[in-house]
């Protein structure tokens, strides 16, 4: 039998999982805590790079704008970030194109001059698109690179994991990296170690506590075989944010309509990607205007019910700089 990686509780159940992102259909063994109810994979590959492509769309080229650019768009987050400009708020008002990672920025309360660390990034394209718009402080981590990345800007993406990353930082981000490691609780450790006093820690993943893995089971396009080693719930985040001496201030879900698209095509045996063709799957070719339509409509109402299958947690330092707990 085996024991829950987070929190020591026994197993509920064993599923057998295809890999689908490439269409391998290698199959992996994952179980459920039958307490805190975290999805982990059985047993973790020896050589996890194998399934990290030169072609895996985090590992994707970015690039930098143009100065003027560059100073557009500062101002215009200045105003978002409750900055003052009037002027460039009426802009904002009437202009279409925000960046997307604007909402959390907001509840992260970061400024351009917030040291900021995004571990798992890839090449780094939220890092630069970030530095375009006005951060200063940029640093990545990423595992699965040839060699160390800079970008304009004092940007730089290490080649490595959290652990090896030295400095003090305001904001720790993990989007959708922290379901790949393979000792969640270490990582978070090593993150409360390189946070300030009062830092924040921002973890948006995939939830088992949803509604997608009640209806598709191992056709979950979640699951991700063997990449997401931990498919966590609220309850197994909340035990890791105690045992690492963070607490967690908020949840927000943002899963959107991949949940039953990609879902869906796992039960029909497409995959997401075909290698041969070098090209991702044509949706229009699948499904039709209203089923895509009735798929993001879902996708809202779930994350409004708290059963989305991705959520974004907000984790704080305390201000002391202490652990919570003994």
């Amino acid at each position: 039998m085996y024991r829950c990686r987070i929190c020591g509780g026994p197993e509920s159940e064993r599923i057998g999982v295809r890999e689908m992102m490439y269409g391998t259909r290698e199959r992996f063994e994952y179980f459920v805590c039958s307490w805190c109810r975290c999805i982990q994979i059985a047993q973790i590959p020896q050589d996890l790079s194998v399934y990290y492509p030169s072609y895996y769309y985090s590992l994707a080229k970015s690039k930098e704008t143009g100065r003027l650019k560059r100073g557009i768009r500062r101002r215009r987050l200045g105003n978002f970030l409750g900055k003052r400009g009037y002027f460039w708020g009426w802009v904002n008002r009437f202009s279409r194109h925000q960046p997307s990672w604007l909402w959390w920025a907001r509840k992260a309360n970061i400024d351009f001059g917030s040291r900021i660390l995004d571990v798992g990034c890839g090449a780094g394209r939220l890092l630069v698109n970030m530095w375009n718009w006005g951060f200063q402080q940029l640093i990545g981590v990423e595992p699965h690179l040839d060699t160390e990345l800079r970008f304009a800007g004092g940007v730089r993406i290490l080649k490595g994991v959290v652990e090896d990353v030295e400095g003090v930082f305001d904001l720790v981000m993990f989007h959708h990296s922290f379901e790949h490691m393979p000792d969640p609780l270490s990582a978070l450790r090593d993150t409360f170690r390189l946070l300030a006093p009062g830092g924040r820690v921002l973890i948006r993943i995939p939830v088992a506590d949803s509604e997608a893995w009640r209806i598709y089971g191992a056709d979950w396009v979640q699951f991700d075989a063997p990449r997401h080693l931990f498919l966590h719930t609220r309850s197994s985040i909340h035990s890791l944010a105690d045992q690492a001496g963070f607490k967690v201030e908020e949840i927000v879900f943002d899963s959107s309509d991949f949940q039953f698209w990609g879902s869906e095509l796992y039960r029909r045996d497409i995959p997401l990607h075909d290698p041969v063709l070098g090209k991702d799957v044509n949706l229009d070719h699948v499904f039709s205007r209203e089923e895509l339509r009735d798929f993001a409509e879902r996708a809202r109402e779930l994350n409004e019910q708290g059963r989305g299958d991705q959520a974004c947690f907000f984790l704080r330092k305390p201000e002391s700089g202490m652990p919570t707990i003994p």
